[in-house]
């Protein structure tokens, strides 16, 4: 263990660590010491984002927080309660940007060490440390794998799809300056010369669903990292661990369990088996990853604080100060990923008015307690939200034009309706190659597969309701109705809307699939409350079924870490191949060659658009003018616009040698070459 910290802490002096804080620079400057301490620095980074989001929430139930009911679980939902309050706090200083000069960075920081003196103070901090702490950072480490899985196959992470290209983007434009000052182009002519800057200036006319992307530039500053890229993985796998963390406090508020390893099991498969959760970690839906976690902890709350407005004799302080953090959590959401308000808004009104309508709850002093909870929480969210709720309001329409038309989002699944179900509860994998590759089909016979797998899932499903069956005295609880209500809302009603009143934007798949597979994901981490709570029952049966529930549960969570470990192989093996193995640090190389290049000669990115090399070119390449096909894409064949490059960058070819013009090699697979396009050679 000396000999750990001493690597860690003291031998990569040569980069002139000052601090203990600045570790962190393992991710530029420590690379190439080796795949552990790079997948190390990963970890330490992701314990102290939960850290500083652990803390943030335990000091905030502890200041608005007085109901009995949520006591023994607070510490699961504080990581994504302060994640939420880091958003919206965010949120509003880089609005304030603006209007007024202010270090966001600094004055955080200020706050949180207040916020950490108070805690210390009354005894929290310390009990945090003695008694939590470890045992989240497990959990969180656990369930981290399914993020970091790259990491620990190759030592390099590439997030699957080109959302993350955008995501980034926008965080790392967020650390460079104020996000909504206007855009200084850094060597003159246009936007289309600098395609990642046109990235940022439309996110900035959008102005809307950025919290979690200023979360990521906020932590890019406490990990001193430099780059958005490097810091994604980091944030990214908190907010899957955040949410499946909050999902074994759900489980344990219903079930009122303090003891067992079956809700922590439970909670580490939601992150580590092949479901919709999960499935939107790996491919980039970043802003999704948080907001589905968002979503259960603001439904939780909500009722729960409800509940105890109505039956609890609270004063009308304390009554309106917690509807303070329901208000917290929804606007963050609100923040962050909009298009799951609607299902949010609604099961909540429904379970609210269920609850008031209860008749021990009817009486009117309860119902005047339920009344001010409701107004306060009324009015906290138009302040904290405040001009967000209307920018949203006007995303959200433009969005259910989308889902009601045939317009083309995302890409299509031709699945079954009974797949969507299976894939929620993670018993249908999404990735088909895998299953061809360990399954030994192909699409030619896929058929007998999908038999089998529906046979397991309706096994599974049916051993499922059976045990919450036994559960109906649950159905008193308004936190099991949130948990029942929002995925039956997801599945037998958006999902079948999708799937049979919206037409299908392609040739293959029935009505407007990528939107189902949406549906699908949402529900998922409250499907897996569900299993939870009917796993507990069977356990509690006897040591026999105790011991096959917690068999099932570990191979289960075995072989999700499989998958993911597998899959990494499909979302790296494109920038591996294209990198010749160096990944994001060869980009950053090319970076390095490429500067005594003026930066106002363009240069051609002969390159597959949106591949891995190109996005990331492009992204690492910023204050660059650049030429390449996202021009294309919007006015072909712009022959003018390809023919002011003064350079080309692409893929070594066998004619490349000597004589006029010769390549320049750049590393080992890209050449550079002192000319635009091969067209504009040809041109008088």
């Amino acid at each position: 263990m000396a000999r750990l910290i001493s690597l860690l802490f003291f031998e990569c002096d040569r980069y002139n660590f000052l601090t203990v804080s600045e570790i962190s620079i393992f991710f530029s400057n420590c690379r190439e010491r080796g795949v552990y301490l790079f997948l190390l620095g990963n970890i330490f980074a992701l314990l102290l984002v939960m850290a500083v989001c652990h803390i943030c929430g335990i000091f905030l139930f502890k200041v608005f927080c007085r109901a009995n009911a949520l006591e023994n679980y607070t510490k699961y939902f504080s990581p994504i309660l302060g994640a939420a309050f880091l958003i919206v706090y965010l949120s509003i200083c880089f609005r304030v940007q603006k209007y007024i000069p202010v270090d966001i960075f600094y004055l955080h920081a200020s706050f949180l060490a207040l916020m950490m003196l108070y805690l210390w103070r009354k005894g929290s901090l310390r009990q945090y440390i003695s008694t939590e702490f470890h045992v989240s950072a497990l959990f969180f480490v656990v369930v981290s794998f399914t993020v970091f899985a790259p990491i620990y196959r190759y030592g390099l992470f590439v997030p699957a799809g080109g959302d993350a290209y955008m995501y980034t983007t926008v965080a790392q434009a967020a650390f460079r300056a104020p996000f909504f000052a206007p855009i200084l182009l850094p060597a003159g002519g246009g936007f289309e010369f600098y395609p990642n800057l046109a990235l940022v200036r439309s996110w900035q006319n959008l102005d809307s669903k950025l919290g979690a992307m200023f979360l990521l530039t906020f932590f890019m500053k406490i990990l001193r990292i430099e780059w958005s890229y490097e810091a994604y993985p980091v944030v990214y796998a908190f907010g899957l661990a955040a949410g499946c963390y909050a999902l074994v406090g759900a489980i344990r508020l219903v079930t009122n369990t303090r003891a067992g390893m079956v809700p922590y099991l439970v909670g580490i498969a939601a992150g580590l088996t092949a479901n919709g959760f999960s499935w939107g970690a790996v491919m980039g839906f970043y802003p999704q990853t948080f907001g589905v976690p968002l979503a259960l902890v603001t439904l939780l709350l909500g009722i729960v604080l409800l509940r105890a407005a109505l039956q609890t004799d609270l004063g009308s302080g304390a009554i309106a100060a917690q509807a303070m953090l329901p208000a917290i959590t929804i606007s963050a959401l609100v923040y962050s990923y909009s298009e799951i308000l609607y299902p949010v808004g609604f099961v909540g009104l429904v379970v609210a008015v269920a609850e008031m309508l209860r008749p021990a709850n009817r009486t009117p002093q309860s119902l005047r307690r339920a009344g001010i909870f409701l107004a306060a929480f009324l009015l906290f969210l138009v302040l904290l939200a405040n001009f967000e709720l209307y920018r949203m309001l006007k995303l959200m329409g433009l969005l259910l034009s989308w889902a009601q038309t045939s317009y083309a989002v995302g890409w299509p699944f031709p699945w079954e309706h009974w797949e969507f179900l299976a894939f929620t509860i993670g018993m249908r994998p999404q990735f088909e190659d895998f299953i061809t590759r360990y399954f030994g089909v192909t699409f030619a016979n896929f058929t007998e597969l999908r038999m089998i797998l529906a046979g397991l899932s309706a096994v599974f499903g049916g051993v499922l309701i059976y045990a919450l069956a036994r559960q109906r005295h649950l159905l008193r609880q308004p936190a099991f109705l949130i948990l029942l209500v929002f995925p039956l809302l997801c599945l037998f009603v958006l999902l079948p809307y999708f799937r049979y009143a919206v037409p299908s934007p392609w040739p293959i798949g029935q009505g407007q699939s990528f939107l189902q597979m949406r549906a699908a994901t949402w529900s998922s981490l409250f499907c897996y409350g569900l299993i939870g709570i009917a796993l507990l029952s069977i356990a509690a049966a006897g040591p026999v079924r105790r011991f096959a529930v917690l068999a099932f549960l570990l191979v289960w969570i075995a072989a999700g870490a499989a998958f993911h470990f597998d899959f990494a192989n499909v979302t790296n093996r494109g920038l591996i191949k294209e990198t010749d193995g160096g990944g994001f640090a060869r980009l950053l190389q090319v970076r390095a060659y490429l500067k005594p290049i003026p930066a106002n000669e363009p240069i051609f990115l002969d390159l597959p658009y949106f591949s891995a090399t190109e996005a990331y070119l492009r992204y690492v390449l910023w204050d660059r003018q650049l030429v390449g096909y996202w021009r294309n894409a919007v006015v072909s064949n712009d022959l003018a616009f390809f023919c002011q490059a003064k350079w080309t960058l692409r893929y070594a070819k066998p004619e490349d040698g000597a004589g006029a013009g010769v390549a320049q090699r750049v590393d080992s697979l890209l050449v550079l070459l002192p000319h635009g396009p091969k067209e504009c050679l040809a041109k008088p």
